[in-house]
């Protein structure tokens, strides 16, 4: 399941595009008037600062709009939309349709998507805002910054900004990328891919089989009360946790390049660059891989085994339960009550 970040892969043809020349319902603007690249794309139709309609070409087409209300149509190809201020509506049409918001807020837009309604299909972008954002692909005008009302409508690719995001897929196939800030991506339904990107994010991949990629910082992936698919976690950099803290199953969760981790049969695969892990309410076994890591389990007569790395395992103090705890190799902390639980392989 994984997959490029398509944004270079739509670059790349949107390169090839031959000049074009804008349609007779928007007229062409004085070149210093308007900006000429979206993107870093040289612009192929440019508007005013009225209220124009563009239709695009068949083409992959490259278009900068003014101030005023205006309306694109993407027409075939894949295009690549900046649209300015004022109440925009952009239609993308067949192809791979990339819009890319203004920094700041920018009237409300609409975007609705008309790509492959597979992985592959349309991308909005609010990677040049600083402030957060929040993005629900439900079809309603609740998107952007606080009080903007965007509708963004697509099922496909979403881009975050800077800022403390807060992403919500639809029920279909999802592509969520937060980019920068600690941001909150949530998938619901079907099979889709989570991107926390830079920052400590948090990622909820809900119903279906579900990859999840935290990047840079500490993030951590979160499992559904029930059985939610085979999903599959890779860390990235920082110090990251798979949490099924809210499971009242047993689990077995290892750190390996297996999948065969969550509830018996669920078929998840927490990849071995991630760090922490945090079992359920009922008999769970956590097992590191080789790397460092600090297996945390909620109260319950948990297994530990802490593999070959310098580990720290914590049998959740201060319980009543009966707690095993095997460090392995390496020199490991075991944390334990100090009571019934039984330890061995731990050096301090």
């Amino acid at each position: 399941m994984r997959r490029q970040w398509v944004q270079g892969l739509l670059a790349a043809g949107l390169l090839t595009a031959a000049a074009l020349a804008a349609p007779a319902a928007a007229l062409a603007a004085p070149a210093a008037a308007l900006p000429t690249t979206c993107s870093f794309l040289r612009a192929t139709i440019v508007g005013t600062d009225g209220n124009d309609v563009i239709t695009g070409t068949p083409g992959n087409d490259v278009v900068v709009t003014g101030a005023g209300n205006d309306t694109v149509i993407g027409n075939d190809g894949n295009d690549t939309v900046c649209m300015g201020t004022g109440n925009d509506r952009f239609d993308g049409g067949p192809g791979s349709d990339f819009f890319v918001s203004e920094s700041v807020t920018d009237g409300v837009d609409v975007f609705v998507g008309g790509g492959f309604p597979e992985f592959g299909g349309d991308i909005f972008s609010y990677a040049n805002r600083t402030t957060p954002v929040t993005v629900t692909l439900d079809g309603l005008a609740n998107d952007g910054q606080a009080g903007e009302r965007d509708n963004i409508d697509i099922k496909s690719y979403v881009q975050g900004g800077k800022g403390a995001d807060l992403l919500t897929g639809s029920g279909g196939h999802d592509f969520l990328n937060g980019m920068g800030g600690d941001d909150t991506l949530r998938g619901l339904g079907d099979n889709d891919e989570l991107w926390g990107n830079v920052g400590s994010d948090r990622m909820f991949g809900g119903q279906g089989d579900d990859y999840l990629v935290g990047g840079p910082g500490n993030d951590v992936s979160i499992a559904e009360p029930v059985l939610d698919g085979a999903d599959f976690f890779e860390g990235g950099g920082g110090k990251d946790e798979a949490q099924y803290k809210t499971r009242t199953m047993p689990l077995f969760l290892s750190l390996d390049t297996v999948a065969n981790d969550g509830a018996q049969g669920e078929g998840d695969k927490i990849w071995i660059d991630v760090e922490d892990l945090s079992g359920g309410s009922a008999g769970d076994v956590l097992r590191t891989s080789g790397e460092s890591a600090h297996p945390n389990s909620m109260p319950a007569n948990n297994l530990l085994s802490g593999g070959d790395g310098n580990d720290i395992l914590i049998a959740f103090e201060n319980d009543v339960t009966v707690d095993a705890v095997d460090g392995n190799a390496g020199s490991d902390v075991c944390q334990t009550d100090f009571g019934s639980d039984v330890t061995q392989n731990c050096e301090l």
